[in-house]
């Protein structure tokens, strides 16, 4: 019997940020996979700020055979207040632990596995997985070993999306190593949307090079590298989509640099299909816990150049579905951009084994099935 399972995540949609990224992208594939094979799935969404991107995903989850239910929580500009907010979700997921002790309860990001673990803790519920999605320089911290130390009293299994995700939990939490599986993501072939289309709204023209992104503008990502790459590479065009607490540095840097060759399109709910517009994908990130866009640019046959942070050589298999390029290493992101630019047959050709290997890692079915080995061998 497949056990069932509810799933913990906060969704939150406010002006200028994106409503989906890795994690809440990663974990709608999921539960629709899970439904799709016939188990009983529920999602207990911690909402913090509603809105009609939310509303559709969710409704379209129902319609996949998804339970859905809102735990809603309020907002607060103090951020004391808002934690006290947060903790009125506790009671909510404790109920439906006590409601529910044959279920895998698996949670998600720091505030759902927070309030997972609180409930469990009240509870004594002992099925309790929770998904680590970035490899966060911040759990190193006192306050983030101590909140681990926690979370591992109550924590059955843990599943990290990567190796270097596994490899940053061993080093720098508590968290006992063996209780640890390493689950990639699992991507669904997108589709191509028209590219002269893409480049007639941009503005852009259809034979120029452009280099793209779309990604949280947010420091972890070093998207200011880029535009200094493209400001020594005048002749390309960079797009970026996306939003964020660095959208105004960055259109600052880019005013600063005087650059025309560069296009800021904001928060998408569509992000990922803009990326068939791009001659290649740029993702200079300090730190990644797997990087979604690099495996949905694969799959959209665009080259990647990309640095060597985090999982991403793991994504690109150590470079040969890509470029790689040291974190911070401004002439090897020009070198890399400049060498694609010059020979586009090359990379093209070079794509289309990056999809191949994409599809048959990166696979929905398999992160499906063993997600479920998770909570098989737990329900043993």
């Amino acid at each position: 019997m497949i056990p069932p399972v509810t799933h913990v995540m906060p969704l939150a949609e406010q002006p200028g940020r994106n409503t989906f990224n890795g994690a809440e992208t990663h974990l709608l594939t999921l539960m629709t996979a899970q439904a799709a094979a016939g188990q009983d799935v529920t999602f207990l969404v911690l909402g913090l700020d509603d809105g009609p991107q939310i509303r559709a995903r969710l409704e379209e989850l129902r319609q996949a055979g998804v339970t859905v239910e809102i735990i809603a929580i309020r907002r607060h500009a103090n951020k004391l207040v808002h934690h006290l907010f947060k903790l009125a979700a506790i009671p909510a997921v404790a109920a439906h632990m006590r409601r529910h002790p044959d279920r895998v309860v698996h949670s998600h990001l720091e505030m759902g596995m927070q309030v997972a673990a609180a409930a469990a803790a009240l509870t004594g519920f002992r099925r309790l997985v929770t998904t680590i999605h970035n490899n966060e320089p911040c759990y190193a911290n006192p306050r983030w070993q101590a909140t681990f130390r926690f979370l591992k009293a109550v924590t059955a299994r843990w599943i990290a999306i990567s190796h270097a995700v596994h490899d940053h939990l061993r080093t720098v939490t508590p968290i006992d190593p063996y209780r640890i599986a390493v689950i990639h993501y699992g991507v669904p072939q997108p589709p191509r949307p028209d590219r002269a289309r893409l480049r007639h709204d941009w503005g852009v023209a259809e034979d120029a090079f452009v280099v793209g992104v779309v990604a949280r503008l947010e420091p972890q990502k070093n998207l200011g590298l880029l535009l200094r790459a493209l400001h020594r590479l005048p002749p390309l065009h960079g797009v970026l989509v996306g939003g964020g607490t660095e959208e105004a540095a960055l259109k600052r840097q880019a005013a600063a640099l005087g650059l025309s060759n560069v296009t800021f399109l904001g928060p998408r709910a569509d992000g990922p299909a803009q990326m068939a517009g791009f001659d290649a994908f740029c993702l200079p990130s300090h730190w990644e816990g797997l990087g979604l866009v690099l495996i949905e640019a694969m799959l959209q046959g665009v080259p990647v150049i990309a640095s060597r942070a985090g999982a991403i050589p793991e994504v690109l298999d150590d470079g040969r579905q890509g470029w790689l390029f040291e974190v911070d290493d401004l002439e090897g992101l020009v070198e890399g951009l400049r060498q694609m630019a010059a020979d586009r047959a090359q990379w093209a050709e070079r794509t289309e084994g990056a999809r191949d290997y994409a599809k048959a890692r990166f696979s929905v079915e398999a992160m499906r099935d063993k997600t479920l080995a998770v909570y098989e061998n737990l329900c043993r």
